[in-house]
């Protein structure tokens, strides 16, 4: 997610090298203004945080469903971000 925020960004000619201020800065010009599902400001920002507890913590627990229905939303945030960068061009 991290490349495919980073590469709307830089379409846009902003650069961030930190996870967060590329989130904000995704939230606050897309899921704030309702360019974007606000559902999809709420899976970046959940994704973030199980990232960073997977960082330190030795065991994270993911149950299969929570695994499934991560990756269709990971599929469908692509096409979104497809869909945005297209929309540039």
């Amino acid at each position: 997610m991290f490349y495919a925020i980073s590469a709307l960004a830089l379409a846009r000619e902003k650069s961030f090298s930190k996870h967060g201020l590329l989130i904000g800065w995704f939230n606050s010009e897309y899921v704030n203004t309702g360019k974007v599902e606000s559902t999809f400001g709420r899976f970046i920002n959940t994704s973030w945080k199980n990232r960073t507890r997977g960082d330190y913590q030795f065991i994270v627990n993911v149950t299969r469903e929570d695994l499934d229905e991560s990756l269709s939303t990971l599929d469908e945030f692509n096409r979104l971000i497809e869909k945005l960068l297209k929309a540039d061009n």
